[in-house]
């Protein structure tokens, strides 16, 4: 389903099951690629016939009859003048102009069933493909009835290629036919000559990445593994990583990842390697963890219910934030946020604890004890002055977020799933729990309620205002196979709703304005 973000209008639905007119078994899409200039887009249903659709109109341009019995992947060339369909044993390469083979039927020479067992070499020029304990090279330049190279001594089914960035190295993945564990072998692309058969890893090899320069190969299986080409060993991993992950945070510039379980580690990006494996927790599981929005500091929250403050740049613990009341929480953290300003945290407990941090000072201030009525979301205003709590108690709670002094109550009336601020902090927008549609705004300085846009549509699964916070988007949870609404926008200052958009036939789980304000992405 594509949108058109500026006129808020439908642009195309490919292939779409309507009340009257059910979509054909043979058109459900069960393989989908796009052309590389976007323009179309294949598909390959259950009977095996690949359809070829235009992407700004949903028009059915072709129907394409494959060679061989089914078709287990389908994809463009990079430069979308090929459409390649294969089977457990055929490849078929159509001319994307006449929409005819060329040159018939290839056998790969073995059996293949994944759309990962095939990579292009960064120039487009050639194919790597599964082969009989091999990878087979395919030159799309001179297409010929046997494949140009076949690198062999794979050993293995080769569930993952991938060509190196410059275009000199082929690498192929998957599990040994011996035993249980992972192999990898990388091979000179130019020579056809294998470089080396890596075996020290357990499981099924899943992905494969080299690094920019070409140098380093990340590997993950069981375990997280890099291979360093150049010096041809093993780059140290500390411990060798097989803590379990619970959850992953990514730092602001891009460059650090932190994950969250049995360790709280840090990866480098650019490298994909682990970094340093925080040891404070002392084998204390760690939940959940927040980059703060400058980047300097990583906060996590354990299972004992400490938050610890490390900074990024030394790796070292530079704090730690406990409460220190009698009969405080010391459940687990399951969540932290920082505010925009980097200056406060907001922790909350299992129990439903709340707790707002001083960064600086380290001092903790408890805005409200464990409670039986959870709370499901809770913000900072844009401006870093003030905390929303949205709660199952139908009640909005706000705090000042410098002093932790209880702001005031608003009673809602509404038990609050989504909530959602205005970028100025004045605005509040919630739902009512899925009573009905309606979107409740309520003015958080007068603490009343601004408006009340009320919709025929079903409940609310999803709040979001623009940047500019001149409209808020609601999206409905639908109610069928054939609902034909999913979102309304709705304007701010006359509280009428701009437009319907229409085409999911499915819950709206995620929905985002860009900053611009132009453009609308949902997904389902």
């Amino acid at each position: 389903i594509v949108w058109n973000a500026k006129t808020h209008t439908l642009r195309s639905v490919i292939a779409g099951n309507t009340p009257n007119q059910p979509t054909p078994d043979s058109l459900y899409p069960q393989l989908i690629a796009f052309s590389p200039d976007n323009s179309t887009v294949a598909t390959a249903g259950i009977g095996g016939v690949i359809h070829i659709w235009n992407t700004t109109n949903g028009t059915l341009q072709k129907t394409v009859t494959p060679l061989h019995n089914s078709v287990t992947c389908l994809m463009f060339n990079p430069d979308g003048k090929m459409l390649i369909d294969c089977d457990a044993n055929f490849l078929t390469f159509w001319d994307t102009t006449t929409w005819t083979p060329i040159n018939g039927l290839f056998d790969t020479n073995h059996a293949f069933d994944y759309a990962s067992g095939t990579a292009f070499s960064p120039d487009g020029s050639l194919l790597a493909t599964n082969g009989d304990n091999s990878i087979n090279l395919w030159n799309l330049k001179a297409l010929k009835a046997a494949p140009d190279a076949v690198l062999s001594g794979q050993n293995s089914g080769a569930q993952t290629i991938v060509f190196s960035l410059d275009g000199k190295l082929i690498a192929a993945g998957g599990h040994s036919v011996n035993d249980a564990n992972a192999r990898v072998r990388l091979w000179n692309v130019t020579t056809h000559v294998p470089l080396v058969d890596l075996t020290a890893l357990q499981g099924t090899v899943r992905t494969l990445s080299f690094s920019p320069d070409s140098s380093q190969l990340a590997i993950s299986a069981n375990e997280v593994r890099v291979w360093d080409v150049k010096a041809k060993t093993w780059r140290a991993v500390p411990n060798g990583y097989t803590h379990r992950i619970e959850d992953v945070v990514i730092s602001p510039d891009n460059s650090t990842v932190a994950s969250c379980g049995a360790a709280l580690t840090l990866w480098d990006v650019p490298t994909a390697t682990v970094r340093k494996v925080l040891s404070d927790h002392d084998d204390v599981v760690s939940y959940c963890a927040s980059f703060s929005p400058d980047g300097n500091l990583l906060a996590s929250g354990t299972q004992d219910g400490r938050v610890n403050l490390w900074d990024v740049k030394t790796e070292k613990l530079t704090g730690v934030l406990q409460p220190n009341k009698p009969n405080s929480s010391s459940d687990p953290i399951i969540a932290i946020i920082f505010s925009p300003d980097s200056k406060k945290i907001v922790s909350s407990s299992h129990d439903g604890s709340l707790w707002l941090w001083d960064v600086s000072s380290r001092r903790g201030h408890l805005l409200e004890k464990g409670k039986t009525d959870a709370a499901y979301d809770v913000r900072f205003s844009s401006d870093s002055k003030t905390i929303v709590e949205g709660s199952a108690d139908s009640k909005l709670k706000l705090w000042d977020a410098n002093t932790g002094a209880a702001a005031g109550t608003i009673e809602t009336g509404e038990l609050t799933i989504n909530l959602t601020l205005s970028p100025k902090g004045t605005f509040a927008a919630i739902d009512n729990a899925r009573k009905d549609s309606s979107v409740h705004i309520w003015n958080l300085t007068t603490k009343t309620e601004y408006a009340v846009f009320k919709s025929d549509k079903p409940s609310i699964s999803g709040l979001v205002f623009s940047s500019d916070g001149s409209v808020v988007v609601a999206a409905y949870v639908g109610q069928g196979l054939a609902a034909p609404a999913d979102m309304q926008i709705w304007d701010m200052q006359t509280g009428k709703s701009l437009v319907d958009l229409q085409g999911h036939t499915g819950v709206i789980s995620n929905l985002a304005l860009s900053a611009d304000g132009k453009l609308l992405v949902t997904g389902s």
